[in-house]
């Protein structure tokens, strides 16, 4: 096992009474306290194969009474969130403004996300698409810039962004949106009309 994944794993020591039940119905005899050290995988740890081992001792006696290890299988769970960091509710026509979002991959894996940013009005957005690949648990920001028309009349524009990621043994492509409507308005001069 690898010093990086070892140092991954939690160990534990459980003080179990010297009669405690081990394997069925043996017992152990002859006092002292039974100490049990076990590694155990944590929560949160990545896709993977992982060797996990454990050594039962009785305190006061040298050597161990037994020891395993194990095999284990981490298989990879998918999950991946948009959400808004930063984006103003309100707008003026022509002037650019800035919304940040941030993509999550809050799997137990690797994975590449391909984004695209939406209006539901005529604003150009910059960048209206791209790619990241995020680690597992990796959080990163995406900022757009946002120019509204320039418009006579206030509008609502629906700004989203949309997040998509695939992966072997994946059953379907992970999708996930974050969006707000900001309202626009025109740009006042000052000027009364003729």
């Amino acid at each position: 096992m690898s010093e990086q994944i070892h140092a991954q794993l939690v160990r534990q020591r459980l003080k179990l009474s010297a009669h405690a039940r081990l394997r069925g119905e043996e017992r152990l005899g002859g006092g002292g306290d039974v100490e049990v050290l076990v590694d155990f995988v944590p929560e949160r740890i990545a896709a993977g194969e992982y060797r996990v081992s454990y050594r039962v001792g009785i305190r006061g006696r040298p050597g161990a009474l037994g020891r395993s290890t194990l095999a284990i299988r981490v298989r990879p769970v998918f999950k991946l969130q948009v959400d808004i960091l930063d984006m103003p509710t309100i707008a003026i026509a022509s002037e650019p403004y800035r919304a940040t979002f941030q993509i999550g991959n809050y799997s137990n894996t690797e994975l590449t996300v391909g984004f695209g940013a939406q209006s539901s009005g005529e604003s150009k957005l910059e960048p209206a698409a791209g790619s990241m690949t995020l680690a597992a648990g990796e959080v990163r920001p995406v900022e757009v810039t946002i120019k509204p028309p320039a418009i006579t009349e206030s509008t609502r524009d629906e700004i989203s962004l949309t997040a998509t990621a695939a992966a072997p043994g994946m059953e379907a492509p992970l999708t996930d949106t974050a969006k707000r409507i900001v309202e626009t308005l025109p740009r006042v001069t000052g000027k009364e009309k003729p």
